[in-house]
């Protein structure tokens, strides 16, 4: 989910400019791409701290009112920090390069990211099966104790 909703920001962010290639801006594009915009955030961040819980329980951390606080804590600095420190390049990249272009670096940034996602849960997924069929073999090849 995490991955489709960044492609809809994507997407979101390609029409909001509009990037150059798409021409030229109209109050009813900037509308759809503002409403893509929320459909792609809300898709792409909701599920994050689910995912952060998940990942945190995979490396070991006990799934108490601890851990919750500890990832709360973590997600709800990050986020703002994130929305703080992206307003502040965004504002100077806007600055250096125009509006439609700052949408064109963005828009690449995030398709960069999510390419690196499907790289990283594709390495995930066949570790995760390569460690699975080792321990099958492990328990299959165990030596049956002789009475």
């Amino acid at each position: 989910m995490i991955v489709v909703g960044n492609l809809v920001c994507v997407t979101g962010m390609v029409l909001i400019g509009p990037v150059p290639i798409v021409g030229k801006s109209h109050l009813w594009l900037t509308i759809l791409a503002i409403v893509i915009l929320g459909i792609g955030f809300a898709c792409s961040q909701v599920p994050v701290f689910r995912d952060m819980l998940m990942t945190a329980r995979a490396h070991g951390f006990p799934d108490e009112l601890e851990t919750h606080g500890l990832i709360s804590g973590v997600y709800n600095f990050f986020y703002p920090f994130g929305a703080f420190l992206g307003a502040v390049v965004g504002g100077i990249i806007s600055d250096r390069i125009g509006f439609r272009w700052t949408c064109s670096v963005i828009a690449l940034m995030v398709f960069t990211m999510v390419m690196v996602m499907i790289i990283f849960m594709l390495i995930s997924r066949h570790l995760s099966h390569k460690r699975k069929s080792q321990d099958e073999q492990d328990k299959g090849s165990e030596e049956i104790p002789l009475k």
